[in-house]
């Protein structure tokens, strides 16, 4: 149904995949194993979603790796995941996040703060950075968690 390293990169469980799939199938009117444009505008219409056609072809594009004009289950996973994280309240404070720990470690450490400030243009020196590190970093162990970052 979806690659478990698919899943994982999208963050979701096997319930998730579930409801997604039992969704696709209704959606999926021509049985086709792809949804058009139509046919994902319809489905979502029917889900409470007051979107026209065309911002459901933006979505679609966006998702549309093989570039056929209809997506698939995996595709569909992809456009469900994107569209739950930007439901988050959190979705900028994470994606903000992200962009400072380089290292992919969920964590960031002072040259990862230090070398984000210094490219964004600025100006502040490297006392002022270790300063607002050492604020941050509640429980002194030299990094910032996500938590602490907020």
């Amino acid at each position: 149904m979806l690659s478990d390293n698919l899943k994982g990169q999208l963050g979701l469980n096997d319930d998730q995949v579930l409801e997604f799939k039992d969704a696709f199938d209704i959606f999926d009117e021509d049985n086709s194993g792809t949804l058009s444009t139509s046919e994902l505008a319809s489905g979502m219409k029917t889900l409470g979603q007051d979107i026209d056609e065309k911002e459901v072809g933006v979505m679609l594009s966006e998702v549309d790796s093989d570039g056929s004009g209809e997506i698939d289950f995996s595709e569909v996973c992809t456009l469900m995941a994107r569209q739950r994280e930007k439901s988050d309240p959190e979705y900028d404070f994470k994606k903000a996040f992200k962009i400072f720990y380089k290292r992919g470690d969920g964590f960031i450490a002072e040259a990862e703060l230090k070398h984000v400030i210094t490219n964004i243009g600025e100006d502040m020196s490297s006392s002022e950075i270790t300063a607002m590190m050492m604020e941050a970093d509640l429980d002194n162990d030299g990094k910032l968690t996500y938590e602490e970052f907020l």
